[in-house]
């Protein structure tokens, strides 16, 4: 599934994204243990109870929306958006995939983090491969945000 100059591992299940932290992408595979949503991510702290899956689609719409809308305020980002927006994205995707590009953290079954990945085509058809994430505040600071862009 790769593209010149823009290539991306096909593994089932992988998400890909890269960080400032990190020197190129690193991958987040899905857990052996667990179910088929959950993801064992190299490196990720030692909170306990912290997990990382897969997108639930419709299920999150409203997740994904009180992610986003917490973090906004710390983030000083002028951001607002609607699980019906949300919604929207997600039934129509452009440029990413629901079931890859998408992560959910949480921590003892609540919500806590949300990353995407997304790519851009380039007219000499290379892809570029950016992400959005949101963490809420009181997570911060504990090497979360780090671990889901992993």
């Amino acid at each position: 599934m790769g593209s010149p100059g823009g290539a991306r591992p096909s593994l089932p299940g992988a998400l890909l994204a890269t960080s400032p932290m990190t020197p190129g992408p690193v991958v987040a595979m899905p857990s052996r243990g667990g179910s088929d949503s959950t993801f064992d991510v190299p490196g990720a702290p030692d909170v306990p109870g912290l997990a990382f899956r897969r997108v639930r689609v419709p299920a999150d719409y409203a997740v994904i929306t009180d992610v986003m809308l917490r973090s906004r305020e710390v983030d000083s980002v002028d951001l607002y958006t609607t699980p019906e927006e949300v919604r929207a994205t997600y039934e129509n995707p452009v440029r990413f995939d629901p079931q890859r590009d998408v992560l959910i953290a949480e921590v003892r079954g609540e919500p806590v983090g949300y990353a995407r990945v997304f790519w851009d085509l380039q007219r000499d058809g290379t892809r570029l491969y950016g992400h959005w994430d949101y963490l809420v505040p009181e997570w911060r600071g504990r090497g979360v945000r780090d671990a889901m862009l992993r």
